[in-house]
């Protein structure tokens, strides 16, 4: 059974789905403190948290449940080596097309277009037409794309 966990620091308050404990500021200290969330209800130690201030920074920073889910699609759409390689390679070629990626990652036209639909669909990539050719490149300005580009950063290339 699910329940709410509110997280009270900073000055910030924000309802989180969690085992049945909620977060509080501790009067003594200003810390994130872990309260149950049933008064009254006796809990053994090993029930309770070891650090009451670890498992309230802990909370605040796992953070909004849709930031959440928005940064594991962005992580799970750069985990494929393939969609991996072609991110790198629009990130050092900037404006890049389909035919152009195939070769640099010794991919088919076909992978390509498949991989680049994904990131496209997921909202890494955009692509322009120029005549017949579309040219790919890396979106900007969006909280994945920001995630996305911070990840490539620490790729290591040749």
């Amino acid at each position: 059974m699910a329940a709410f966990v509110m997280l009270v620091a900073d000055g910030c308050s924000r309802a989180l789905a969690r085992p049945p404990l909620r977060a509080g500021l501790s009067a003594e200290t200003g810390e994130g403190r872990i309260l149950p969330l049933v008064r009254g209800q006796k809990h053994s130690s090993r029930s309770g948290p070891l650090d009451e201030a670890a498992v309230a920074r802990a909370i605040q920073g796992i953070g909004d449940r849709e930031q959440l889910l928005r940064a594991a699609r962005v992580i799970s759409l750069v985990a494929e080596p393939g969609r991996l390689a072609l991110l790198l390679g629009m990130r050092a070629a900037g404006s890049i097309a389909v035919s152009d990626l195939a070769i640099a990652t010794g991919m088919s036209d076909t992978s390509v277009s498949q991989a680049l639909r994904r990131l496209k669909d997921g909202g890494l990539v955009s692509g322009s037409r120029h005549g017949r050719v579309i040219r790919y490149r890396i979106c900007t300005g969006t909280p994945e794309a920001s995630l996305l580009i911070c990840l490539l950063e620490k790729v290591p290339s040749g």
